[in-house]
């Protein structure tokens, strides 16, 4: 049964990514990833820091490349540990919506099956 409730739905599909991204984030590549962001934000700030332009309208165009770059790393960092971090609790649309039989004991086994 899926939830009806819209922050019930965005959890559990939070929690769907979390999953995949915990096991992401201990492959070599995952740090190769961040590495490879982190230097494209060091790039755009050194083009900041170092342009020659004497045009106000160019250096503010490298300083909001660069402010966007770097919050979105940031972000970027931020939403995964926020999805991983759900990923490794149990979502509260699943402890209200049990699924059909889930509160038969364990010892009593399915109904209407034949032994």
């Amino acid at each position: 049964m899926e939830p009806s409730n819209p922050q019930d739905k965005e959890l559990i599909k939070l929690f769907e990514r979390g999953k995949y991204l915990y096991d992401l984030t201990f492959s070599p590549g995952w740090d190769v990833l961040l590495d490879m962001m982190e230097s494209i934000v060091a790039e755009s700030e050194a083009n900041l820091f170092n342009s020659t332009s004497s045009d106000p309208q160019v250096i503010v165009a490298y300083q909001k490349r660069a402010n966007a770059y770097r919050a979105f790393f940031h972000r970027f960092q931020l939403d995964v540990n926020e999805a991983i971090r759900v990923a490794r609790e149990v979502p509260l649309a699943a402890t209200q919506n049990p699924l059909p039989g889930a509160d038969e004991g364990l010892d009593t086994g399915p109904k209407d099956v034949v032994y």
